[in-house]
């Protein structure tokens, strides 16, 4: 099949769809998205990319039928890596910016099993919803909200976890938490602010242990969840404070 002749190319899909009441936008009021791939897309051809950018509108129209105060409009930088990701189906990234257009970067794994195109169908359901959450509670690289700190770090995260987990039914280990959470999230609350990112949430210790920050963050939502009876969209309103608070822990 015919490969693009230009570096990159950039889909626009104007979506309109009527939004539920009670969102901060105006009912029937279009969303935006627009697909990017950058040069290492050039290894897709036109059919392919064509497929991706399918799957991330009919996932980006689920979603924001669900979450409220999300941006008009959002652009999705893809990025085609000879990574293995295989611990969240062939995809992961994160959100650059959230207003007034939210900014996400989506990386896609070209060694998963059955190419880039197969890791998109499988992996970005879970990474769509993960980053619209990361939108709409204001937690993106370029325009963080809160202040600094693990102890945010992990709640903005869980939410999102928990959120991705429960809507989509998709669960991966890399989230999950052990008998020993519970200890984790009181060393992480005694963590100065400015504790090291990448060995307390989205990397590897020093002492052998892996994404510290997202299976803490995954128990405190849920615990957070089964004591107030709140579902994960009314904990979504609410500040890493209250939230620590309704799980019995106390951060001050």
């Amino acid at each position: 099949m015919e490969k693009l002749l230009y570096v990159s190319l950039v889909f626009t899909i104007l979506m309109i769809f009527m939004k539920p009441s009670g969102r901060s936008q105006a009912v029937g009021t279009p969303l935006k998205l627009k697909v990017h791939f950058d040069e290492s897309g050039d290894c897709l051809t036109n059919i392919e990319k064509t497929v991706i950018q399918q799957v991330m509108s009919t996932q980006v129209k689920e979603v924001a039928t669900i979450l409220e105060k999300l941006p008009d409009s959002v652009i999705i930088e893809v990025q085609i890596i000879d990574r293995d990701l295989g611990t969240v189906d062939g995809v992961t990234g994160w959100t650059n910016e959230h207003l007034p257009t939210g900014k996400i970067v989506a990386l896609i794994s070209a060694v998963y099993p059955g190419g880039a195109l197969q890791a998109a169908k499988d992996g970005m359901k879970t990474f769509i919803f993960h980053e619209f959450h990361h939108l709409m509670r204001g937690w993106s690289i370029h325009q963080n909200e809160y202040a600094q700190g693990i102890d945010n770090a992990i709640i903005n995260e869980g939410l999102a976890v928990v959120f991705a987990e429960d809507y989509t039914g998709i669960r991966h280990e890399a989230n999950a938490y052990s008998d020993e959470a519970e200890q984790w999230v009181e060393e992480i609350l005694r963590l100065p602010k400015d504790a090291n990112y990448n060995h307390w949430v989205s990397g590897k210790h020093p002492d052998g242990r892996t994404y510290i920050g997202y299976r803490a963050g995954n128990y405190v939502i849920r615990k957070a969840m089964q004591k107030s009876g709140k579902s994960i969209l009314e904990l979504s309103n609410l500040s890493p404070v209250e939230i620590y608070e309704l799980a019995g822990f106390k951060n001050e």
